[in-house]
């Protein structure tokens, strides 16, 4: 459709981050008035390549649109979070959730070990963080790691309790009205 742009996050890798930027940047920067959709179905994934998707969005005067449709977990919730304010979409049998940023250690000496501890605690500091600061959470990072922890690492939530919680601004598949034209 000419007047609609459309992009579909099933998971996030590299390679997803990379068709991500390939399909939404160019469509973006040419109308800088049209609307960009962003569809999340996803189990979560790779933090970079969510570092990746955010900062294409970022990037951009439009207005970003998100939306779950069946589920948007870990990065994916934080994607939902991250679409223009008052426009971001829960399906109504849409989940989410968000947990503790997860890493996985390989044979590592203790001396990396130790490093990569770090970096995770600063990984989640930024990426709560910014969930936080996207759901109006007072009280931020702090705030939101507490609510984590005090679910045993995990938050579920059905579209109901992702607009309460601020993640989504409404409910439902949003209603796009495209005009076109159509020439003999």
């Amino acid at each position: 459709c000419p007047d609609l742009k459309e992009v579909l996050v099933t998971d996030f890798t590299d390679e997803s981050a990379r068709k991500f930027r390939e399909d939404f940047l160019p469509e973006a920067r040419f109308n800088k008035e049209r609307p960009v959709i962003v569809w999340i179905n996803s189990p979560g994934g790779n933090v970079d390549a969510l570092a990746s998707m955010v900062e294409t969005i970022q990037s951009v005067p439009n207005i970003v649109v998100t939306v779950s449709i069946g589920r948007a977990n870990s990065a994916g919730g934080i994607l939902l979070s991250c679409g223009t304010k008052g426009f971001r979409y829960c399906a109504s049998h849409s989940r989410v959730m968000v947990h503790e940023v997860s890493t996985a250690h390989s044979k590592e000496k203790v001396s990396e070990v130790v490093v990569d501890a770090h970096e995770s605690k600063r990984l989640e500091e930024f990426w709560l963080g910014l969930l936080a600061k996207n759901c109006g959470i007072e009280g931020g990072y702090q705030e939101l790691r507490r609510m984590i922890k005090d679910r045993d690492g995990k938050i579920w939530l059905n579209a109901e309790e992702a607009l309460k919680f601020g993640i989504v601004d409404k409910i439902g598949i949003p209603k796009i009205k495209v005009k076109f034209e159509v020439e003999d």
